[in-house]
Formats: structure tokens, C-alpha cells, sequence
């Protein structure tokens, strides 16, 4: 596991009172913080907030919910050591894409269950939430999606590559 910080915290400026904790996207197979690097670094100095984003193990070699747990462990790991990324953590809020924000959603609750402090926002972009097979609109729609066709979900969720 891997934190990658983006605006680095210098002894200048007093310590942000706001976090973001980042989840990648890429359907669990692929993809890393450093891909997602362009839009975050943007997000951060537009924000004036840093931002960690973790790298979790890929599928298929580790299979789910291992990357739910990683990113949990690695939210209590942040929360005991929020003056290395430079904030108070009075404001924290989670944010992903695509399978970043189902384990950015997925952390969010376990730490409501386990009793740990709650983010105090979530940005799930474009998350996949409903695995069983109904038919819905938006899987109608991805029949004709030219980029993520809809025969793409069972390989994310299932691991293959």
C-alpha cells in the first residue's frame, strides 16, 4: 500500500483544517494514484487542501474485500498521523471513482460500524453499487457505451483480466 500526497504541507502555513482521502479507480484490475495525479494535484491547489491517495492491491492476484480493508487501515493509520499530511483533520472527506468510489463508500461505513470517526463528506463518483443483474436504465444505456461496454462489469467484479 501506497500514500501518494499531493500538496505538500510546509512549515510556512499553518496546519489545513481539511483533508481529502482519495481511492483510485480502474474496476479493481487497474489503475494507481499516479493516474489520477493530474486532476488531483489541480483539485489541490484549487482547494488549498491536501490530498492523500492510497494505492490498494489489484485483482485479480488479491481479491476483494482485501482493497476495502487496506484503505481502512490506512484511514485509521492518516487519523493518528494527520500533522504528516499537514492538516487538523477537522474537515475530512473521501472521494473515488468507478471502483475508488465503492471503496471510498465501503470505508465510510465500516468506520460508522467500527465506531471510528466519521469522514465528513463523500464524493463517490460513478461507483458501481448494484452487482445483481436488474435490468436498469443505465445498464440499458451501457449496451451501447462504445468506452466501458457493459460485458466489462463481470470482469471488474470478478477479478479477470
Amino acid at each position: 500500500m501506497v500514500f501518494t500526497l499531493l500538496q505538500t504541507p510546509s512549515a510556512t502555513y499553518p496546519l489545513s483544517d481539511g483533508l481529502i482521502v482519495h481511492c483510485h479507480g480502474g474496476g479493481f484490475i487497474a489503475q494507481s494514484s499516479a493516474t489520477h495525479s493530474t486532476y488531483l494535484r489541480d483539485w489541490a491547489l484549487k482547494t488549498k487542501v491536501p490530498i492523500v491517495s492510497i494505492d490498494y492491491s489489484l485483482a485479480p492476484e488479491f481479491h476483494y474485500p482485501r482493497q476495502v480493508e487496506e484503505i481502512f487501515f490506512a484511514y485509521c493509520w492518516i487519523l493518528n498521523n494527520l500533522h504528516i499530511f499537514g492538516s487538523t483533520g477537522s474537515k475530512i472527506c473521501f472521494a473515488g471513482d468507478s471502483a475508488g468510489a465503492n471503496l471510498a463508500t465501503s470505508t465510510v461505513l465500516r468506520t460508522i460500524h467500527e465506531g471510528v470517526r466519521v469522514p465528513d463528506g463523500l464524493l463517490a463518483v460513478y461507483g458501481c453499487f448494484l452487482v445483481s443483474y436488474f435490468p436498469t436504465p443505465s445498464r440499458l444505456l451501457a449496451l451501447l457505451d462504445p468506452v466501458l461496454p457493459l460485458g466489462m462489469l463481470p470482469k471488474c467484479v470478478g477479478g479477470e483480466k
